[in-house]
This record gives C-alpha cells, sequence and structure tokens, in this order.
C-alpha cells in the first residue's frame, strides 16, 4: 500500500501483523540501491531557490519542535542510553565534553516534499545535539534536489556527491543513520568494514536486521547479504520507542551495534567472508 510520501508498507507475508512491517521508499530502479519515489523538479531562479531553501528549514524545524515535545522523543532518550559508554573514549581534544564521531546519512529521500523525510532530517540533528557529537555529518541521497543540497549546507552538513555504494570505509568511530534503507545498502555499509578495529567502531540506525531473518528465505538472505545474515547472532540492538504520529515515520528502526568481546570470537572463517564475497555495486542514479 503506498501513502502520500511515496512509501509503501512491506511485512510478513504469513502473518497479520503491523508491527512487522517496514516502511521502504518505492522503487525506481532496482540496482540503484536506494529503494524511493522520484519527483520531478523544475528549475527555479536563484531568488526562488532561496525562498525553498527557507521554507524547507522551516519546516524541518517544526517537525524537530514535534519531535522535542513528543513521548517518543523522551523514550528514546532513555534507549540512546546505550550508545554513550560506545561512544565515550572518543572525546574531542579541543572540546572534551563532545565525542569526536562521524554521522553518515543514506537515503532520507526527498525532505522538500516528504514529511517522512522531514522528520527523519530533524531527528539526525537532534541525535548529533544529543550526543554531543562534534565530528562531521554526511548526507547522500541519488535523488537529492540542488535546493535539499544548500539546505544541507546551511545546516553545516556536507553533501556526498557521488554514489558511495555504501562502500565508506571508516577510520574512527561513526554512526550510519540509514532509516528504511534496502538490506543491500546495510550489507555493504559491513562488509565494507568487515574487520574487527572497524565493526567494533560501527553504529548503525536503520531497519531492524532481525526482520529480514524473519521474512526472507535463509538461503536467499545469505545469498543477497551475507554479512548482515553473519552479524545477526553477534549484534547487540535497542529497538526505537514503536510509535510516533503515525506508524511509518521510524517503525521497525533499531540501534545497532557490535561488541568488540563478541567479535574476538569469531574464526578466521569469519574475517575471510570479505574475500569471498563481493560487494554489489548499485547504478548511480540522476535526480
Amino acid at each position: 500500500m503506498e501513502n502520500d510520501d511515496g512509501f509503501i508498507m512491506v511485512g510478513k507475508k504469513k502473518k497479520h501483523n503491523n508491527k512487522n512491517k517496514i516502511a521502504i521508499k518505492k522503487e525506481k530502479d532496482k540496482n540503484s540501491g536506494f529503494i524511493y519515489k522520484s519527483y520531478k523538479t523544475k528549475k527555479t531562479s536563484t531568488v526562488a531557490n532561496k525562498i525553498s531553501t527557507e521554507t524547507i528549514q522551516n519546516q524541518i524545524e517544526e517537525k524537530r519542535t514535534k519531535l522535542l515535545e513528543s513521548k517518543f522523543y523522551v523514550q528514546l532518550l532513555f534507549e540512546l542510553q546505550i550508545i554513550k559508554p560506545l561512544i565515550q573514549y572518543y572525546r574531542s581534544k579541543e572540546k572534551p565534553e563532545y565525542f569526536n564521531v562521524d554521522i553518515v546519512s543514506y537515503g532520507i529521500g526527498n525532505f522538500m516534499k516528504s514529511r517522512i523525510s522531514q522528520f527523519q532530517f530533524a531527528l539526525c540533528i537532534l541525535l548529533k545535539a544529543n550526543l554531543k557529537l562534534n565530528g562531521k555529518v554526511y548526507f547522500y541521497d541519488p535523488i537529492f534536489t540542488e535546493v535539499e543540497k544548500e539546505v544541507i549546507n546551511n545546516y553545516g552538513f556536507e553533501v556526498i556527491e557521488d554514489n558511495e555504494h555504501g562502500k565508506r570505509n571508516i577510520n574512527k568511530m561513526t554512526l550510519f543513520y540509514m532509516p528504511h534503507c534496502n538490506y543491500n545498502l546495510y550489507n555493504n555499509v559491513l562488509g565494507t568494514n568487515w574487520e574487527l578495529g572497524k565493526l567494533s567502531k560501527l553504529i548503525l540506525i536503520g531497519n531492524d536486521f532481525s526482520i529480514y531473518d524473519e521474512n526472507m528465505v535463509s538461503s536467499k538472505l545469505e545469498s543477497e547479504a551475507p554479512f548482515l545474515k553473519a552479524i545477526l547472532p553477534l549484534t547487540k540492538k535497542v529497538a526505537f520507542p514503536e510509535l510516533f504520529e503515525s506508524n511509518d515515520i521510524f517503525n521497525n528502526t533499531s540501534i545497532h551495534f557490535f561488541p568488540k568481546s563478541n567479535l574476538l570470537e569469531q574464526s578466521e572463517q569469519f574475517w575471510n567472508m570479505k574475500d569471498k564475497y563481493k560487494l554489489e555495486e548499485f547504478k548511480e542514479i540522476s535526480n
């Protein structure tokens, strides 16, 4: 079923249970790694762009206020406590009260038009502030318009210009913010950083990994997302609060991380997966 934001609700075939539905953005190109509904945008003048940018930022700020005043956010703050011990060793030398942790956001979609995307963008701002992260914040979606890129820059964040296919190789503690992305994209993020010293520095906010294990045939999941399947039993996770406004913004979203104590127990065969499986290359998609 598609809603006004171009989202389709996908759930278990055998059980009629709203809790296990996943909101994903409507697909334009199955090889893209991003599932979304595209919008045609008209070229506008510089003045129009500035007005549009201001309007979008006002809308995002309205969403941020709604989040701050919600029971959902109060509950989420409690759940976020689990992240703080993970980042405590990465204090900023210049500002010791802050933590030198980057945020990488993939696939939030057209926040110029979508209220869901605006809420997701607003929450990213709040996460950075609440966790006191002073690293860089990066955004990428193949359907970002120039106006949206300007909004991202206005917030002091950076736009990733080229499709990385989720293959960002980290060298520091990094929070990947990927609400309602394709499981292939989660797999690429994990596979690219399939090393003890990197997986233990990776936090991923996105669709609850266990849903894929429950909804997909095991052989299909292993074939299409081998790193995601292999990391499942080693993953610690905390679910987002169940409901915010409507069940299509942060539903089935969890915070995932991978304790070093779990990773240390893994065999050489586990780590050699990086040489065995090739990560999928997604096509570049123009806006």
